[in-house]
């Protein structure tokens, strides 16, 4: 039998106890570390306010391959139609985007809703969505919307994934394009191609009733000469309630006196 020493014996347990002291440090800085990059995480989406962007979808009828295309219609009878619902920080470097990479698009949980998002939520022109390309049309344009703004909105109690974020925009859309076409034809704005408007128009007609101003975007038609309406956006506070815009998001209308409000 191997008799082994007491000074034998002192060194196993010395190193035995640094061994474990060594395991028991890395898991404490693998922990920490994981600990730092959630909390990074959860910083990196917190934002102050929406911005949702309906689009006129008459604009993109006409305005397609750039063809200047006057008695052209888009497809559709909606005079209005979601591009998103877009988390978004104070100040002027403000757009949150691709917040969670594992959240990635799945058109099965939305399947249910896809009635809905065909007519509320239609790909006219849009199409960028790296994870899926297998997708196609508003598939894609809906892939994109969530993997580049719906992953950022899920600080938002109400809105905890996908299905929830586009039952969400589609719930708000409804009643937001019902009243926004309500209020602009109450204030004697309805689509036209043959009557321009001031921006001041609208801006009134929604100051009027919400006590906000619209950020109002144009396109030019072909050779530049005339502007048709391409997107209205206004600013939610989280609870989905009208707010005032930053001065930032303001500053990004491009709309000039005597621009086209083109129907469906």
């Amino acid at each position: 039998m191997r008799i082994v020493s007491r000074e034998q014996i002192v060194d196993r347990e010395h190193c035995a106890r640094s061994v474990m002291l060594a395991v028991a440090f890395l898991v404490l800085i693998v922990g920490l570390s994981t600990h730092a990059q959630q909390k990074q995480s959860v910083a990196s989406q917190e934002f102050d306010f929406f911005v949702f962007v309906e689009l006129s979808p008459g604009a993109d009828g006409l305005l397609i391959d750039g063809k200047n295309c006057m008695n052209c219609t888009a497809s559709g009878s909606l005079n209005l139609t979601i591009h998103g619902l877009w988390p978004t920080r104070n100040g002027c470097s403000h757009y949150l985007q691709y917040c969670n990479s594992s959240y990635e698009f799945n058109l099965e949980e939305i399947k249910s809703l896809t009635t809905q998002l065909e007519k509320f939520w239609p790909s006219l022109h849009y199409a960028n969505c790296t994870s899926h390309e297998h997708l196609s049309g508003s598939e894609y344009f809906w892939c994109h919307e969530w993997e580049a703004h719906g992953t950022c909105a899920c600080e938002v109690k109400h809105i905890q994934g996908e299905f929830d974020f586009f039952q969400t925009v589609l719930e708000l859309f409804e009643h937001q394009m019902n009243y926004d076409q309500y209020v602009l034809a109450k204030h004697g704005i309805v689509p036209s191609t043959t009557h321009p408007y001031r921006v001041e128009k609208f801006v009134d007609a929604f100051v009027a009733e919400w006590n906000v101003k619209p950020v109002l975007k144009c396109r030019r038609m072909g050779d530049g000469d005339r502007q048709v309406l391409d997107s209205i956006r206004t600013c939610l506070s989280k609870d989905f309630t009208h707010r005032q815009c930053t001065d930032c998001i303001l500053d990004e209308s491009t709309c000039d006196n005597g621009f086209y409000y083109y129907p469906a």
